[in-house]
């Protein structure tokens, strides 16, 4: 929702405790923006990313090599625990 523009009021027990607006990242509010994320970087609120992971997410996943027995390799691996 926030997405698209709308802005979303957090409640706890009724009473209102936060509102997430959407972040326009042009012209001044990208001067904005940035500078509210270096403070919240700095305070360790939270951790930028490198970018890696985005890369990762869309690289296709590992493909499994010919054959692969999942369910047997988790039985054999488990013995007689079950």
């Amino acid at each position: 929702m926030v997405q698209a523009g709308t802005v979303v009021m957090v409640y706890d027990r009724n009473s209102p405790i936060a509102k997430i607006s959407p972040v326009s990242m042009s012209g001044s509010d990208s001067a904005e923006s940035r500078s509210a994320l270096d403070l919240l970087d700095r305070a360790g609120a939270i951790l930028r990313g490198g970018g890696v992971l985005a890369k990762l997410l869309l690289s296709p996943p590992p493909r499994a090599i010919g054959g692969a027995d999942i369910a047997g390799a988790l039985n054999e691996e488990r013995g007689d625990q079950l």
